[in-house]
């Protein structure tokens, strides 16, 4: 019984270290997030990319979430912007929008996450035209998590 409930502290002690190695602050923002295995540091934007496919992280100090959250969608409603998924969801305690769109003209898919409170707004997005990278920018946004400061 020792030997097991040793086995799974140190299984569960490797596997927390390993994400938290993963994990890397994004210079600049008060988000820190898994970066995707293969993505480098952008010399164009703060974020990450490879190939085609783009990982970019913003942080708007005294953005108003609740202010801001009618510009973007209003920016995000046009003829060739489909949405295909949009839910209300929770960022640490924070309220947060996530939103997948593709463009009909550019033939890409975006992911975007929205999260903040009334001194700050967080906006993560992920595009790419390749259907396996998108899932894994989703893996990638969706571990984002906001770094007290």
């Amino acid at each position: 019984m020792k030997k097991i409930l040793f086995s799974t502290l140190l299984l569960i002690a490797i596997t927390c270290s390993i994400s938290h190695a993963q994990r890397k602050h994004i210079h600049g923002t008060n988000i820190s997030l898994v970066v995707p295995e293969g993505y480098t540091k952008s010399q164009n934007f703060l974020g990450y990319e490879k190939d085609s496919s783009q990982l970019s992280v913003m942080t708007i100090n005294g953005g108003a979430y609740n202010d801001n959250m009618p510009l973007y969608l209003e920016q995000m409603s046009s003829p060739e912007i489909i949405i295909l998924e949009d839910k209300e969801l929770t960022i640490d305690g924070y309220p947060a929008k996530y939103i997948v769109m593709t463009n009909s003209m550019h033939k890409s898919t975006a992911i975007i996450l929205i999260f903040g409170n009334d001194s700050f707004t967080n906006v993560i997005s992920g595009a790419s035209n390749h259907k396996d990278e998108l899932e894994i920018l989703k893996r990638s946004i969706l571990s984002a998590e906001y770094i007290q400061q």
